[in-house]
């Protein structure tokens, strides 16, 4: 077992402690919350091992401080829970994602925090689970289905079931009440349930030990620089430029913003990336109060426009999504919502978001003067995922052409 004395790792219900310690003698700490990253910058930690953080009613770990350990020399690796989904986010920024969880998150397989997510007790209880994460879950269904205790499409139908329920009711034994499994025979559906009982598998658990065992057994990786912003943007922008290319009037290869605006004959750069910044703060506030939209159809789009668009299915889903809750929020209007009401509603949502994570302005408490505050830097100067060039062309290729971006308000 190695020693790490300059190693934290953030652990809840994935793993008992005594278990990980075990594999890796380090300093353990609690899911980890916004802000928990930072209060370590000035300790002399060389690695950081996040495996659990919290997900709903706390804000969650910031993009932004794994981002600047990172920028301090320390080596970020995430698996499992809130560590896979951050490591999948952050990866291009050299964070290390370890396992299959990741990898789902990485490969477009899942994209939801509710995937990981689970309800459990406090630490005095030892963070005692108390629903399964879905990827259990899906982990278990696929051994099923592998030996043929379930057909494909049953897999796939009593996936989609569990994915509409909410977090908290996931369990193998809510598969009792799944609408396939009641239809089988008595006898099969008592077979399959006792199956899904021998043969469950813990593929977060399985991760996080993955995640250990590498850290005990490699030196940290030294001086892991996070990459520049213009770097940064010069890389998301090449990719974007390539996806574009035969649908815009560009050249391969990277791109700029401002090439993109311009190759749409659009004048005012400045007010298309407000709004889509404030689009951005209105989908997290929802994110922070556990808001969701209705259920709509979607349109669907075939294989060939989305390739065209170099957009995969879940993309465009979660594209989709983000722009029908931000419509739908203003359109609800904040007193909905028990916010005040504002001339333009989407001044009240953002200056909720600001005030929950602690900003504010000297001189000015209105919540239209906040939220224009908070517009004008921009959603990743406050640890939000959102890239100015990225999120114009994410924009075109949802709409595919200029008529759709955004003119004014958040709708």
């Amino acid at each position: 077992m190695a020693h790490a004395a300059d190693t934290i790792v953030f652990l809840g219900p994935t793993l008992p402690v005594d278990a990980a310690r075990a594999r890796l003698d380090a300093e353990y700490l609690p899911p980890a919350r916004m802000g928990d990253v930072y209060r370590l910058l000035s300790q002399r930690v060389r690695r950081i091992v996040l495996i659990d953080g919290v997900f709903h009613g706390v804000p969650s770990v910031w993009h932004r401080e794994l981002v600047e350990a990172m920028a301090d020399g320390i080596e970020v690796i995430g698996a499992s829970s809130m560590g896979a989904l951050r490591a999948s986010e952050l990866a291009r920024y050299g964070m290390r994602g370890i396992g299959e969880v990741f990898a789902w998150y990485r490969d477009g397989v899942i994209d939801g925090d509710d995937e990981v997510a689970l309800v459990h007790g406090e630490q005095d209880h030892a963070f005692r689970p108390l629903s399964t994460p879905l990827v259990n879950l899906r982990a278990t269904l696929r051994v099923l289905k592998t030996s043929g205790q379930i057909t494909p499409a049953e897999h796939v139908a009593v996936i989609e079931w569990l994915k509409a329920q909410p977090y908290s009711a996931r369990s193998l034994r809510a598969l009792t009440s799944c609408p396939i499994v009641r239809a089988w025979p008595e006898a099969r559906a008592t077979a399959v349930l006792t199956a899904a009982v021998e043969r469950f598998v813990d593929i977060k658990r399985d991760d996080a030990i993955a995640a250990l065992t590498f850290a005990a057994t490699t030196p940290p990786a030294g001086i892991v620089r996070a990459l520049p912003d213009a770097d940064r943007a010069e890389r998301v922008m090449w990719q974007i430029g390539r996806s574009l290319r035969g649908t815009l009037p560009m050249a391969e290869g990277p791109i700029a913003g401002q090439q993109l605006v311009a190759s749409l004959g659009i004048a005012d750069r400045f007010a298309i990336e407000r709004d889509l910044a404030r689009r951005a703060f209105l989908v997290a506030w929802a994110q922070l109060r556990g808001v969701t939209a209705p259920e709509t159809p979607a349109p669907t789009q075939d294989a060939d426009w989305l390739d065209a668009r170099g957009l995969t299915a879940a993309a465009y889903d979660r594209l989709i999504a983000q722009r029908r809750l931000a419509d739908w929020l203003c359109a609800s209007g904040p007193s909905v919502f028990g916010l005040p009401s504002s001339p333009d509603p989407a001044d009240a949502f953002i200056a909720d978001w600001g005030r929950a994570h602690g900003v504010s302005i000297d001189n000015a408490s209105s919540a239209a003067a906040l939220s224009h505050w908070m517009s004008e830097h921009g959603p990743e100067y406050f640890g939000l995922p959102f890239h100015a060039d990225a999120a114009i062309a994410d924009h075109v290729r949802l709409t595919g052409d200029a008529r759709g971006l955004p003119q004014g308000g958040a709708s």
